[in-house]
């Protein structure tokens, strides 16, 4: 009977057209019973569920307008011969769950379990990595003291006119993205040693991205998966 809730519900969910058209009835039908004939009214006449059973049924529409358009109304006329709110309830409500699935919280974690082991397969992550969930990124020590570089972890070398103007981590510090001043924009894998990514089938095939002047600036996305390069 709290069908403010349940019409919350539902908007989320892509239930079959009939299906919507019994949900609003019902409640169209309770709230004449319960004489809140403006809610009534106004479910019937701006929502579009109504609006597509009034072009394909019509009759059904026109039932529910005669209803809300009467002065008294017969709780035993409403619901029709051999039924009762109680009984359309209890189908609606069997009709409804047809339509939801339950999944357990425990199938998620599996889930995330697969999709952590299909990255490592494909190189996206060191198999020894630890992930944060909640921020989608390689676990840190928080406590941790920074401290500045004391010394030279990996060497890209450039050709001697190709010199980088920008750089850029990935979120994940999976990825490194170049850009210099010949126009190239260059992706570059971090657990590999600063190898080209050759997973990038376009880097694999030496077709790589190309501004048509220096590339000045580069920046991740949020999430890792967009690149947003600017040139001169």
């Amino acid at each position: 009977g709290k069908w403010d809730a349940v019409l919350s519900q539902v908007s989320d969910l892509q239930l079959p057209q009939r299906k919507l058209e019994d949900l609003y009835e019902q409640v169209i039908l309770e709230m004449a019973e319960a004489k809140e004939l403006d809610v009534a009214r106004t479910l019937l006449r701006q929502t579009h569920v109504m609006s597509v059973l009034r072009k394909e049924n019509e009759a059904r529409y026109l039932r529910l307008e005669g209803v809300i358009g009467r002065v008294y109304v017969e709780v035993g006329d409403l619901y029709g011969p051999g039924s009762s709110k109680e009984k359309r309830r209890a189908k609606l409500a069997t009709d409804l769950a047809q339509e939801v699935s339950i999944i357990p919280p425990s199938r998620l974690m599996t889930i995330v379990g697969q999709a952590l082991k299909w990255q490592r397969q494909q190189g996206a992550l060191p198999a020894t990595a630890e992930i944060d969930l909640l921020r989608g990124v390689a676990a840190g020590k928080v406590d941790e003291e920074e401290k500045c570089p004391a010394s030279l972890g990996s060497t890209i070398k450039f050709g001697k006119d190709c010199h980088v103007e920008c750089a850029a981590f990935s979120p994940d510090g999976l990825v490194l993205a170049t850009g210099s001043v010949d126009g190239f924009l260059e992706i570059w894998d971090t657990t590999a040693g600063y190898k080209l990514k050759k997973d990038l089938s376009y880097q694999k095939e030496e077709h790589f991205m190309l501004h048509a002047s220096p590339v000045l600036s580069v920046a991740f996305s949020r999430n890792g998966e967009l690149i947003c390069s600017g040139d001169q």
